[in-house]
């Protein structure tokens, strides 16, 4: 039964692909889609809408709270280099921090749980370094992430959870 499912559910998105990639409608979109398909070398199908079922204005969103997060962070910190480092590179993880801290935060946790349970979370998924480079590498990610984790602490509610005291 599911592989015949699977089978109806491939078909149906076959069709459906095939009834959007007419080559005058592919080249007529603009090239920056969030979801979408390449068909060959030219042929680019927005799926945005369809399969994907993308909400232009969520996204907005969330891209101008996490920039606006971001650049709150970025004043904080502004003399850290290596963790102004870890911003331009891997915003993601600065933002995730965020939000892991409200979505503790909002189910009850206190601060200073949160904080032990991050310490602890970070030590136990530390492996023992094999060389001193190895150790440098794991103290400087570790330092990272409970910097991300300190600066949640502080700016996080302002940004994402403004209920949380």
């Amino acid at each position: 039964m599911l592989k015949h499912t699977l089978k109806v559910s491939l078909v149906s998105v076959v069709c459906l692909l095939s009834g959007l990639t007419s080559p005058n409608a592919a080249r007529s979109m603009a090239p920056d889609y969030t979801c979408y398909i390449q068909i060959g070398l030219t042929q680019i199908v927005d799926l945005t809408r369809s399969v994907c079922r993308f909400q232009p204005e969520k996204v907005a969103k969330a891209v101008a709270d996490n920039a606006a997060y971001l650049n709150s962070v970025k004043k904080l910190v502004q003399s850290d280099d290596s963790f102004l480092s870890l911003i331009d590179s891997k915003p993601e993880l600065v933002v995730a921090a965020a939000q892991n801290y409200c979505a503790a935060r909002e189910s009850g946790m206190s601060e200073q749980q949160y904080m032990e349970l991050q310490h602890e979370e970070l030590m136990t998924t530390s492996s023992q370094p094999s060389t001193m480079d190895d150790n440098s590498e794991q103290m400087k990610q570790y330092e990272a992430m409970f910097t991300a984790t300190a600066v949640a602490v502080e700016f996080a509610p302002e940004h994402y959870c403004p209920g949380v005291i």
